[in-house]
């Protein structure tokens, strides 16, 4: 009886062993807490434009939501995987006029928002077009990242911009 007990606590040892050493730890695998993944979007907003309010939703294991209300009301959902890396930003609801800075190496919110209008400017009276709709797109296909503008002027454009350099893909 003394020898299935010791052999039942060494094979309970050996397997809590073995358990233990393939659980998921979240600094060896890169996965970020939610107040981490908050610290990293309200880092995006300047000061002069002040969050009011900022949730973060995990869906899932793999990524999360942030959502950042702005003084003027806007809403901006950000968009990480859980490693802490930029999939996408949309501007939920305005108005637009916002400053954000969302990573370095891409211009910024309100430097591309001035060049989807100037894209469509000229087909309407000056200070008429507004945004629709905005988001930031990093993680589509292989391709580069990219903002994507609904304008609505004499008409709706939808505005297609190198998120890096800033430059007009397309308009459609």
């Amino acid at each position: 009886m003394k020898k299935i007990t010791v052999l039942s606590a060494l094979a309970l040892a050996f397997l809590l062993a073995a358990c233990s050493e393939n659980s998921v730890d979240p600094v060896q695998t890169g996965v970020l807490s939610k107040s981490e993944i908050m610290q990293i979007a309200s880092e995006t907003v300047p000061a002069s434009e002040a969050p009011v309010s900022i949730e973060v939703e995990q869906e899932g294991r793999d990524e999360y939501e942030v959502f950042i209300t702005l003084k003027n009301g806007a809403l901006i959902k950000y968009t990480y995987t859980s490693a802490g890396q930029l999939k996408e930003v949309e501007g939920l609801r305005g108005p637009f006029d916002y400053e954000l800075y969302i990573e370095k190496d891409f211009v910024s919110y309100s430097s591309a928002r001035k060049t989807s209008f100037d894209a469509v400017g000229g087909n309407s009276e000056p200070g008429t077009e507004y945004v629709i709709t905005w988001k930031l797109d990093k993680a589509s296909d292989f391709s580069r990242p990219k903002y994507k503008f609904d304008i609505q002027s004499d008409r709706m454009y939808e505005v297609l911009l190198d998120a890096a350099s800033g430059k007009v893909i397309r308009i459609k």
